[in-house]
């Protein structure tokens, strides 16, 4: 190799070749675009919930090193052990599914996780009008038919009650053998009252089954968790940020207080829940 070609061991720094720039540079090219219009109103947007974006964030709006929460694989730990997250590329490429036949679900799912997808979301509903039409375990069994479910995680979205979904993948994965399930069962009796504006029994029945089944997850798949709050049903309803964000830990701390309460320390019960946000163009 000659000494003009770069080894493969060298560090490259993209931004190397070019001068430092600083926030006040950039706002004196940015006043210039403007012609005097405004920066708050051109630039500036604002949430329904009155929350300015900026267009732009550096370190001074907030210094990551000084965060009592620490940065992720760093002491206390509070944000993850791994700097690169779970999975081990540090992305976990989750796909949903729930197309209304069984078999041609499975056919998708099965297609996906040949080309790079890593984990399943299953929606489930037996009309088939928002999701898989799952009555039975049989019915289950086909849509998860070749699906590796100790490698390849699947969390379950059901239209009306989760349940007896869970019940029945539970079920299929004492058939096939599998105690490494490390997937989400997809329990949130919050999300299915909000939705339909009922349950199979009242709210503290289901609660109370709900950290049953929590505290069975814990000791029987104990890389799985048994809820997921689903707060993308307040979006949808027309919930703001804010709003989402709130109902998402309300439901959380009602979980947590009904999994305590059945006997669950708290470590164990925060591990049994899992949240999923709606995700738009102020990502």
């Amino acid at each position: 190799m000659s000494n003009s070609e770069p080894s493969k061991e060298a560090d490259f720094h993209l931004a190397a070749d070019f001068p430092a720039a600083s926030q006040d540079q950039w706002l004196k090219l940015v006043d210039k675009i403007l012609a005097g219009a405004p920066f708050d109103k051109k630039l500036v947007s604002r949430t329904y919930d009155g929350i300015a974006l900026q267009p732009l964030y550096t370190r001074s709006d907030w210094n990551a090193e000084g965060n009592p929460s620490g940065l992720p694989s760093g002491v206390p730990f509070t944000r993850g052990g791994r700097a690169l997250g779970t999975s081990c590329g540090g992305w976990d490429i989750r796909q949903c599914h729930g197309h209304p036949d069984p078999a041609t679900v499975n056919a998708a799912i099965l297609e996906d996780l040949e080309r790079g997808v890593s984990s399943i979301v299953l929606m489930i509903d037996p009309s088939g009008v928002n999701g898989s039409a799952v009555h039975t375990l049989s019915d289950l069994d086909k849509a998860l038919q070749g699906v590796l479910l100790d490698i390849a995680p699947v969390v379950l979205e059901a239209t009306g009650s989760s349940l007896p979904t869970a019940a029945m993948l539970m079920k299929l994965l004492d058939q096939r053998r599998i105690t490494t399930f490390s997937g989400n069962f997809g329990l949130d009796v919050l999300a299915n009252l909000a939705v339909t504006g009922g349950l199979c029994a009242d709210l503290n029945t289901e609660l109370a089954r709900t950290a049953d089944i929590a505290a069975h997850v814990a000791r029987t798949y104990p890389k799985a968790r048994a809820v997921n709050v689903r707060s993308v049903v307040y979006h949808s309803a027309g919930a703001a940020d804010a709003q989402e964000l709130g109902c998402a830990l309300a439901a959380g701390v009602e979980y947590l207080r009904a999994m305590t309460a059945a006997g669950l320390d708290v470590d164990t019960a925060t591990g049994q829940i899992g949240f999923t946000v709606a995700v738009d163009a102020d990502f």
